[in-house]
C-alpha cells in the first residue's frame, strides 16, 4: 500500500537528500521509496520517470525508529514527488508501517530535520496574523470596557442629577408654599374684617351633610358628626388631630409628634434624606443632600 507527499519542485541533475525515521510490524515483507518525476511541460502524466533509491526487506525497525538518509538525482525533471510503499505481509495478517520526520532538500549531506521554508513561513505568518487578530480583539476589549465604563458612569451621574433636580425642586416648591402661606397670614390679619361676630365664651357652629366646622376661643374645630375623626387649629399655634376623640398628632411650636405614620417617599432630617431605593424596594438608602 503506498503514500505519497505533494509534488515539489526540484533542480534538473541534481543531487537530493531525503531523511525519514520509521518503524514497522515484525510481519512486513519490506519498504521501497522512489522518486517519481517530470517534465514542467508534462503536465498530461502523472510522473515519466522512476528512481527507486531505496528497497528494504523486512521490518526497518520492531523496537524504535530507525532513521534513514538517502539520496536520489532529479535526472531531467522539473519536478516531482515521494513516494513510500509498504510492500504487504508475510503472514496473511495486516503489516502497518510508520514514519515521521520526512525531510526532502538539496545536497548529500545528513542533517537533523528542519521544517521547509515555505512551510516556516506560513507558520510565522500564521502566528503574526494571530498575534494581529489577538491584538485587535485585546484592543477592542479594552475600547469596550472603556466605553461600557464610561456608560454605566454617564447613567449613574444622569440619575443622580435627576435626583438633585427633583429635591431641589421639592426644596424650592416646599420653601415657595412656606412662603406663599406665611404671605397669606399676614395678608389675613392685616386685612379689615366685613363681618365681626363677638362670641366671647359662646361658640359657633355649622352643620353639613356627616361632618362639622365649629369656632370658639379654643380654636377652630372640623370633624365628623359622629366624632370618628376631627382636627383642632388652637390660636396658641397648636394644631391637633384626634382619632374617637384620643389626640394622635399635634403640631406646635415648630414639632410635630405622631404616634403612627407611614412616610410612602421621603423624610429628611437635616442634611440626611431617608427614602426607598428605587432599585430595591425592599431596603430603605439615607442620603446626604447637604445645605441648601
Amino acid at each position: 500500500m503506498p503514500t505519497s507527499t505533494l509534488r515539489f519542485p526540484v533542480k534538473r541533475n541534481t543531487d537530493y537528500s531525503f531523511n525519514i525515521q520509521t518503524f514497522a510490524t515484525g510481519n512486513i515483507k519490506g519498504v521501497d521509496i522512489y522518486f517519481l518525476g517530470r517534465k514542467s511541460n508534462e503536465t498530461d502524466k502523472t510522473f515519466s520517470k522512476v528512481v527507486n533509491f531505496k528497497t528494504h526487506n523486512g521490518s526497518p525497525s520492531t523496537t524504535g525508529l530507525a532513521k534513514w538518509h538517502l539520496t536520489f538525482n532529479a535526472g531531467e525533471c522539473d519536478e516531482g514527488f515521494i513516494r513510500i510503499d509498504n510492500k504487504g505481509t508475510n503472514n496473511g495478517n495486516e503489516s502497518l508501517l510508520f514514519f515521521t520526520e520526512l525531510d526532502c532538500y538539496e545536497g548529500t549531506t545528513d542533517r537533523a530535520w528542519q521544517a521547509s521554508p515555505k512551510d516556516l513561513a506560513s507558520q510565522l505568518d500564521s502566528k503574526a496574523d494571530s498575534a494581529l487578530t489577538q491584538s485587535q480583539l485585546n484592543r477592542l476589549n479594552e475600547i469596550n470596557s472603556v466605553m461600557k465604563s464610561e456608560l454605566e458612569a454617564k447613567a449613574s451621574l444622569d440619575t443622580l442629577n435627576q435626583w438633585v433636580k427633583a429635591y431641589q425642586d421639592f426644596v424650592n416648591a416646599n420653601n415657595a408654599n412656606r412662603a406663599q402661606a406665611e404671605k397669606n397670614l399676614a395678608d389675613a390679619s392685616s386685612r379689615v374684617a366685613k363681618l365681626e361676630n363677638n362670641l366671647n365664651d359662646m361658640s359657633e357652629r355649622w352643620n353639613f351633610i356627616d361632618s362639622y366646622m365649629a369656632s370658639s376661643n379654643e380654636g377652630l374645630v372640623i370633624g365628623k358628626t359622629d366624632n370618628s375623626s376631627s382636627m383642632l387649629f388652637n390660636p396658641n399655634g397648636r394644631i391637633s388631630m384626634f382619632s374617637a376623640g384620643n389626640e394622635v398628632m399635634y403640631i406646635s411650636q415648630g414639632v410635630i409628634h405622631i404616634e403612627n405614620g407611614i412616610f410612602s417617599k421621603t423624610i429628611q432630617i437635616g442634611r440626611y434624606r431617608e427614602e426607598q431605593d428605587f432599585i430595591n424596594p425592599d431596603r430603605n438608602v439615607i442620603r446626604y443632600v447637604g445645605g441648601s
